[in-house]
């Protein structure tokens, strides 16, 4: 869903049939290597020091030489490239684990996209009922044969919510007047084109500085991204004022690991290696949700407002989800789709 300028809507379905029999024809995997019980493992991610992923990943080490009794080790890798370079070193076995945004593999890995579908998610006891469903662990599956990368668990970031420097919104009509920026993703791109305006496709390094010029009036992030960026002079709330509690996007992203290095370990040590990144994966989200709390909380000390939508399912959603069927031939196939809908809906 990168490839924003180029996009053109397809209503061919490329993951009918056999989907996952024909995969797995297709990977190259030898099945009578020796297994691995023993190993260091290298963890890359593109972030700094002490963020969230970090903290994650610090907890994942923590846990795997904790339940392994320290035959498999992680060595941590933080801040030193880029997080397309990070999916390539893992698919090629230049690194064996990584952690990066979910639109970011999605190019490599089509069965996960469908988590970018605007409105997929519109509570978060969906999602996390989805990522312990067996599900989910299919759609690992999938992924690691599409791409040899497999998603183990998923770091959730929260909620992307819409920040902007003119006025309130809550309806979509009242975006009328504000240029927003978003990622260079179609899926985000087309979502606000249903809600009535084009958006600004930005790289990240170039939002602040087009916020302080008045070129944008607003972004939609998570709230603690939001507060990411700002530069010497000027704080978040010196520029942003408005914030809609929008639900439209869940931010996740997978912890993932080498296909081929998975297979190659032991049946012990994939067990150990699921059981450390879900005690990470628990403990990742708590952290989240009370730093964007206390987050929030000091915002709005500062001044800024926070408001929740007018009608959001039948306004925003209604408008956001009628792009779905341009791209299922994108995010796995519509019968995927259904299926996890009718996982994250089950009473």
């Amino acid at each position: 869903m990168s490839d924003w300028e180029s996009w053109s809507p397809t209503h061919r379905d490329p993951f009918s049939g056999n989907y996952l029999e024909r995969l797995e024809k297709k990977f190259l995997y030898n099945n009578k290597a020796k297994k691995i019980d023993t190993a260091t493992m290298v963890f890359e991610g593109s972030t700094a020091k002490e963020g969230g992923y970090w903290k994650y990943a610090t907890k994942f080490k923590e846990s795997l030489e904790r339940l392994s009794g320290g035959k498999l080790k992680v060595q941590l890798k933080f801040g030193v490239t880029t997080e397309h370079d990070i999916v390539m070193n893992i698919a090629e076995g230049k690194s064996h684990m990584g952690m990066v945004a979910t639109n970011n593999l999605t190019p490599f890995a089509p069965s996960l996209g469908f988590l970018a579908l605007p409105y997929m998610f519109p509570n978060e006891a969906g999602i996390k009922k989805l990522f312990h469903s067996p599900l989910m662990s299919e759609i690992a599956d999938r992924a690691g044969l599409e791409s040899n990368v497999r998603p183990l668990s998923f770091f959730i970031g929260g909620y992307r919510v819409l920040a902007n420097s003119k006025k309130t919104v809550r309806k979509t009509t009242d975006l009328q007047g504000l240029r927003i920026r978003v990622p260079r993703n179609q899926l985000m791109i087309e979502a606000f084109r249903a809600w009535g305006i084009e958006p600004v496709p930005l790289p990240w390094t170039e939002v602040w500085p087009a916020l302080e010029s008045g070129v944008i009036q607003g972004q939609e992030n998570p709230i603690n991204i939001i507060f990411d960026g700002v530069n010497k002079t000027q704080e978040v709330w010196d520029i942003l004022k408005y914030v809609t509690n929008i639900r439209y996007f869940m931010f996740t992203a997978p912890h993932m690991l080498s296909e081929s290095f998975y297979r190659q370990l032991s049946k012990q040590s994939q067990a150990l290696v699921r059981q450390a990144a879900r005690e990470a994966e628990v403990y990742s989200w708590e952290l989240v949700k009370k730093e964007d709390l206390k987050m929030t909380q000091f915002a709005k000390s500062k001044g800024m407002i926070f408001t929740d939508p007018l009608n959001e399912k039948d306004d925003w959603q209604a408008k956001a989800r009628s792009i779905w069927p341009d791209f299922y031939f994108r995010v796995g196939g519509k019968e995927l789709v259904d299926n996890v809908l009718e996982v994250i809906n089950e009473k």
